[in-house]
């Protein structure tokens, strides 16, 4: 394989992930530059942080995206999974 064809390989590959993960620019917790200028998994850790229960009580994160949730959603606010629903052979998790 030659340099060429090793760019164009890592191009598309790049371009199948890209359509694998998920897209938080359009959450609320996001301002500015962050809903378009970060990585998805900085964004990730930004909504992640703001929308942490500071409560103490056991948050649930999804099994999809990873945003941590109340235990009273009734669905992801990220991603919109619902509370409870196995994805991809995961269940919710609980974390303090």
């Amino acid at each position: 394989m030659n340099d060429k064809q090793l760019l164009e390989f890592v191009d598309n590959y790049l371009q199948i992930l890209e359509k694998k993960t998920p897209k938080y620019d359009d959450h609320p917790e996001l301002k500015g530059d962050q809903k378009t200028k970060l990585p998805d998994v900085l964004q990730k850790a930004i909504i992640n942080k703001k929308t942490k229960n500071e409560s103490g009580n056991t948050d649930l994160i999804c099994p999809r995206c990873g945003t941590h949730n109340l235990p009273s959603n009734e669905k992801c606010t990220n991603c919109g999974l619902k509370m409870g629903e196995v994805w991809e052979g995961e269940s919710w998790e609980e974390v303090n």
